[in-house]
């Protein structure tokens, strides 16, 4: 491709080397590639031959085009070690955005190995005698990097020794900086329900003319709705960041079809931009919670209440210990603050409870004040239904007397029993008029969580009928009464998703008795707060105590394994994970280890998850140095007759480390302690047997563990041996190819015969084939159609002084060349293994002499 490779780092100990090499802005392969056969590779050619050997590439996206302003600060380094060893190149600087390269090598392929914190892993390799892996980093500020490897050796007596290279590579330059021309909405607004929050937030960038986005733009973009029927609340102008604006707060409270966003911006010569078309409807009805979630319990009222005490009991049945109570306090009153001391709680006998109350909303207008107060988790009095004779009792002591006051009490279950994970957002107002006509009531928007509580009350002077709003949020009834002055009413809502609610009440002061006038104005208070709901997820930590050898870098921990659900995550040896999030209830976990590590604790275990709160639970692992070694087992069925006393099994015939066993007829042989990895085992037999299954069979045995194959074999009774003496040479011209051949066989004496036979196929332009036998174990004769005699011989032959191969040989003489009277040329032909056969074929040179 001719891309050029830079050496950065080369280092060595020990008889072992790594030199890391880096090119740039690489051209001229195809991208993408069509199939396997155009892929790029990368070679190393040497000077020097060597026994083992390897290659990490990378490729990366982003680096600086030019070598000499990519490549950043280097170092390698080397050390050793014969149990848990540090390995790192040293500390380099590193430019913000800058890539950190790291390979560690070392001369012991089984040891574990755990990447340095921070980093990436790019890939792991090793074979028997080397390990090495390769991971990244990508700052995101400049400062120093300083890689580091653990290496788990395991060799007291005899160190094993590491290499280790860090490089920094520099991003791309920046671009020249472009010019803002335009607007543009990147994120559209979506349709929604009244008062939620249009999710996902809208975002508006700042581009250019080609329509990228101007990073630099850090101005202020302002969106406003077209002419329609609601109004657009939340934060509408917003400063960019990196040329973008994000509006995450945006609502509108009312329904329509076809609203649109104009976004606009005080920036010189920056046009505005208007968004798709999107909806509001009207949001769907509120129900109960479901099972598991916040439920009204109980509730009462009470007016006409004066003097320093205002007082409320749970009558006729108490709440579930463990809700939240809501306590509203209201009364007529000049002064303008807070006049309540202390809420308490007590029993109907007047003994002191002891929970505690929270003023959470206060407010007060025209001479009218109402306060809000929460408890979570109450305790210590008796649960629903357990002591009719013995009522939960909420009272206010107030600092001043008042005339008229009274209070709403309401309790929930299902809220969070934390107050202050319980409390979500509140907010209070009031208003009045001097007219006699209806007027809406509403605190204002707050945002409530999906699940949680929404609680609204209000009050009014005077006590006139109140009704919600048809446009407002679903709410159901809680509690309302009145009394000569005073009206209250209290309602909540359980939205089933995240946005904002805003409650509205009208209250009806057209009536004719509702005396609204200047002078004595109809005034109302209301508020709003949420309450979240109690958790319903926890979280599992997972640990292991792991003790032995050759620790993998990790091993994986599942939770609910088999299941739609299940989850993973990798924990090293001897560290732990955490399991955010998970529901409450009880949950399988399972450790998977490599095949060198045994769990000695029950393995899966079941852990109770705490709503809220975190589990826990550990293993114990034991881990051994793997085995490189295994077994392989072969055997073979014989059928027929004249069995022969033995087989010959090679196990990698051809190779220098192939290995032989005899095997008696349906019978077997173990070869222990072969390498791990693919084996060929080759059968051989006597002529008279044919092995019948696939010969030979590649097999691989495993580390640790003993493979098996079979072969199945049909011996037949061998034809009487002839007694004769061949003996010849010469070439043969069949359609195959020139073929040179010499032999001197004897097989006068009976098996095993006596004899050598040297054949060299030319095979026309291919290479020659030499086959050479000194084994010959069957021989018989017939006459030939010429008059002459004919010998055919079998055996063994090694072919191009390798693997043995099986040849049947026929030679056929028929008088010496120029004899009188000649019978015809003499013949020879060879078959071997079915691979190559020449057919008898006549001499072209040379001469055959068969006697008895």
């Amino acid at each position: 491709m001719g891309n050029t490779y830079t050496l950065v780092e080369y280092v060595q100990a020990s008889g072992i080397s790594m030199a890391t090499y880096v090119a740039t802005n690489v051209q001229n392969f195809p991208d993408p590639n069509a199939d396997w056969s155009d892929l790029l590779e990368v070679q190393a050619r040497l000077s020097a031959p060597v026994t083992d050997g390897g290659v990490v590439p990378s490729a990366y996206t982003g680096v600086n085009a030019v070598s000499a302003a990519a490549l950043g600060a280097h170092r390698s380094a080397s050390g050793s070690g014969g149990s848990q060893t540090t390995a790192g190149s040293g500390a380099i600087s590193v430019n913000a955005g800058a890539l950190v390269y790291g390979v560690t090598l070392s001369n012991d392929g089984v040891a574990g190995l755990i990447r340095p914190p921070g980093f990436a892993t790019i890939t792991t390799v090793s074979d028997a005698a080397m390990g090495a892996e390769g991971a990244y980093a990508v700052p995101v500020s400049a400062g120093s990097v300083d890689p580091q490897w653990t290496w788990f050796f395991d060799s007291p007596s005899a160190p094993r020794t590491w290499l280790a290279t860090a490089l920094a590579l520099n991003p791309a330059a920046e671009p020249q900086t472009a010019v803002a021309t335009r607007l543009a909405f990147t994120v559209q607004p979506s349709s929604t329900t009244v008062g939620a929050t249009i999710s996902p937030p809208v975002q508006v960038a700042a581009q250019d003319d080609a329509g990228n986005t101007v990073a630099t733009f850090r101005g202020s973009i302002t969106v406003r709705t077209n002419p329609g029927p609601g109004t657009l609340s939340g934060t509408t102008t917003v400063a960019a960041v990196n040329g973008v604006a994000s509006f995450s707060d945006l609502s509108i409270d009312q329904a329509g079809t076809a609203y649109t966003l104009v976004a606009t911006t005080t920036a010189t010569g920056v046009r505005g931009a208007t968004s798709a078309a999107f909806n509001i409807t009207a949001p769907p009805p509120v129900t109960a919670a479901a099972a598991g979630g916040i439920t009204l319990d109980q509730k009462n009222s009470a007016l006409f209440e004066s003097g320093t005490v205002l007082t409320k009991g749970f009558n006729p049945t108490n709440p579930h210990v463990g809700d939240a109570i809501i306590a509203t306090f209201l009364w007529r009153s000049s002064t303008t603050t807070n006049i309540i001391d202390s809420v308490v709680d007590r029993l109907s006998n007047l003994t002191r409870v002891g929970n505690t109350y929270t003023r959470v909303e206060f407010f007060h207008a025209d001479g009218i004040s109402m306060a809000t107060y929460v408890a979570t988790n109450v305790q210590n009095f008796p649960d629903a239904g357990t002591d009719p004779n013995t009522l939960l009792v909420v009272q206010a002591f107030l600092s001043t007397s008042v005339t008229d006051g009274g209070l709403v009490i309401s309790a929930f279950t299902g809220v969070h029993t934390d107050f202050l994970q319980a409390r979500g957002a509140s907010r209070s107002d009031a208003g009045s008029t001097t007219t006699q006509t209806q007027t809406i009531a509403h605190p204002g928007p707050i945002t409530v969580n999906g699940g949680a509580l929404a609680y609204g009350v209000t009050m009014s002077r005077p006590p006139t009928t109140v009704g919600l709003s048809p446009q407002a949020e679903t709410f159901q009834h809680i509690e309302g009464t009145s009394d000569t002055a005073v009206a209250v009413q209290a309602d909540f809502a359980l939205p089933d998703a995240t946005r904002q609610v805003d409650p509205m009440w009208t209250w009806f002061y057209d009536s004719q008795n509702s005396g609204c006038a200047p002078s004595t104005p109809c005034t109302w208070l209301a508020t709003v707060l949420a309450l979240n709901p109690a958790p319903t997820t926890g979280n599992l930590t997972v640990s292991n105590t792991t003790t032995g050898s050759s620790f993998p870098s990790t091993f994986t921990v599942t939770v609910d394994a088999g299941t739609p659900s299940a989850t993973s995550q990798p924990m090293v040896p001897n560290g732990s994970v955490t399991f955010n999030g998970l529901p409450a209830g009880s949950h399988s976990v399972t450790l998977t280890v490599a095949s060198n590590c045994t769990v000695t604790s029950t393995n899966p275990v079941n852990v109770n998850v705490p709503a809220g709160g975190t589990a826990s639970t550990s293993f114990t692992v034991n881990c051994t140095t793997p085995p490189t070694t295994g077994n392989l087992t072969v055997s073979n069925t014989t059928t027929g007759s004249s069995f022969p006393s033995t087989f010959t099994v090679t196990v990698d015939a051809g190779t220098p480390s192939a290995t032989s066993q005899p095997m008696v007829p349906n019978g077997s042989v173990t070869f222990n302690g072969l390498p791990a990895g693919s084996h060929s085992v080759t059968l051989t037999v006597a002529s008279n047997c044919t092995v019948t299954s696939t010969n030979p069979v590649n097999v691989n045995v495993p580390a640790g563990g003993t493979a098996s194959t079979s072969f199945t074999v049909n011996c037949t009774t061998p034809p009487p041996q002839a007694r004769a003496q061949v003996t010849g040479g010469g070439r043969i011209d069949p359609a195959i190819g020139k073929t040179t051949f010499g032999f001197n066989v004897d097989g006068r004496s009976g098996p095993p015969f006596q004899g050598e036979m040297q054949v060299v196929y030319h095979g026309g332009t291919s290479r020659m084939t030499r086959i050479h036998s000194l084994s010959i174990d069957g021989l018989t004769t017939s006459s030939d159609s010429r008059g002459g005699v004919c010998v055919t011989w079998t055996g063994s032959a090694r072919v191009n002084n390798t693997d043995q191969r099986r040849f049947t040989a026929t030679a056929c003489d028929n008088g010496q060349p120029g004899s009188s009277p000649g019978k015809g040329p003499d013949r020879f032909g060879i078959s071997l293994d079915g691979s190559i056969s020449t057919g008898v074929t006549d001499l072209t040179g040379g001469n055959i002499q068969a006697r008895p």
